[in-house]
């Protein structure tokens, strides 16, 4: 953990809400689970979102729909025509899986959950260090973007602004902020290429668009001990 969070008294989490590839939204959570730790234990528990592929060969057509529906490049063939995924790149967004006819690729999906895991485990570790409603949360749910803030680019919102979310419960705000949030708000036309709202994902509009459920890192905090998912709004004009 960073000396300067270490050894402060208290802590205001100032958190613009928007989309995250990896863990499917980016508030509170993740900017404690990634802002205040040093490179090190972001890449430990970046690591563990690695997983399994599987590659069926025999039914494999060479059709190519798993390569040219990678968003990250990540995937190629080789002289042999074997599938070949690069690591690094990979997203795990799950495009080449939907993109494929024959069903060749699969996916354990378990490195995701653990990823949020691990968020949920550093995010306890950080908070731990501070007395009782030493820590305010505020969410900015305003120009919800797909992508995190730190690729460096911005993108139109995907749905209308909502407001701004205040609380000492990291559960509770990290809830009601994803609640905000919905599918029937989108903005059509707003999602850079290659994102799509993928109509054969269920649940909320970032799991459609990323292929993360953005509740499990909520899920996992709160089993955590963190604070509860029940919360009551009051809106202050």
């Amino acid at each position: 953990m960073r000396g300067e969070i270490a050894s402060a008294d208290a802590m205001i989490v100032y958190s613009h809400g928007k989309g995250h590839g990896h863990c499917g939204w980016g508030g509170a959570i993740k900017n404690i689970a990634m802002g205040n730790y040093t490179c090190k234990t972001r890449g430990a528990i970046h690591a563990l979102i690695d997983t399994e592929f599987d590659w069926n060969e025999e039914l494999c057509t060479h059709c190519y729909l798993c390569r040219d529906n990678c968003p990250a490049g990540a995937i190629s063939f080789n002289e042999q025509d074997k599938l070949g995924i690069n690591m690094h790149h990979c997203r795990y967004c799950m495009h080449c899986v939907r993109a494929c006819p024959q069903e060749t690729i699969k996916i354990n999906q378990e490195g995701i959950r653990q990823f949020q895991t691990g968020m949920a485990r550093v995010t306890k570790a950080c908070l731990e260090t501070f007395e009782q409603n030493r820590v305010l949360y505020i969410n900015h749910v305003t120009n919800v973007t797909p992508f995190c803030d730190c690729w460096g680019f911005s993108s139109p919102s995907i749905v209308p602004d909502v407001g701004i979310f205040a609380s000492t419960d990291i559960v509770a705000i990290e809830q009601a902020s994803i609640d905000s949030i919905k599918t029937e708000n989108y903005i059509q036309g707003s999602l850079p290429h290659p994102l799509v709202v993928r109509d054969d994902v269920e649940g909320h509009l970032l799991h459609k668009i990323h292929s993360k459920d953005p509740y499990l890192q909520v899920e996992e905090t709160a089993n955590a001990g963190l604070g509860s998912r029940e919360y009551e709004l009051k809106e202050i004009e």
